[in-house]
């Protein structure tokens, strides 16, 4: 099953064509909300810009032997509700790494708190596991 080494969340990203190396701006571990941003309904989100994205580098377990998995990214509220989720595939067939990028539009504003990017994997026909989690603290600004 293919591994995740990391996965973290930045505003942006770029790839050199020349040498493959990516360089991440403006990586995400906090958020201030201007103060004049009212807090919605409960139970209900905001879609707030500006966009960013989630990056991962995902790696074979065993170096020569291909693979591919399915795997999701889920957004969890402060108040522990599931907001959405975005899936993809992981292939490492050709290749013993792959880079993720998933480009989010919006942020999911339920609120100030602390908000969670899950990655899961399949094991199963219907199981899925966590690989990995990235808080987000979101403030909003006095």
């Amino acid at each position: 099953m293919p591994h995740l080494a990391w996965s973290l969340l930045a505003q942006s990203q770029a790839v050199d064509r020349e040498t493959n190396a990516q360089s991440i701006f403006n990586i995400i571990e906090e958020v201030t909300i201007p103060a004049d941003v009212k807090d919605p309904p409960s139970g209900e989100a905001l879609s707030l810009g500006p966009s960013f994205a989630c990056l991962q580098l995902w790696m074979r377990d065993q170096p020569e032997k291909a693979e591919t998995a399915s795997a999701r990214v889920a957004v969890i509220g402060p108040n522990s509700q599931r907001l959405g989720e975005i899936s993809f595939s992981v292939d490492l067939s050709d290749h013993p790494r792959t880079r993720a990028v998933l480009n989010l539009p919006f942020f999911p504003y339920m609120g100030p708190g602390t908000y969670s990017f899950v990655t899961e994997i399949q094991t199963g026909t219907d199981a899925w596991s966590p690989v990995s989690a990235c808080p987000i603290v979101v403030k909003k600004a006095q």
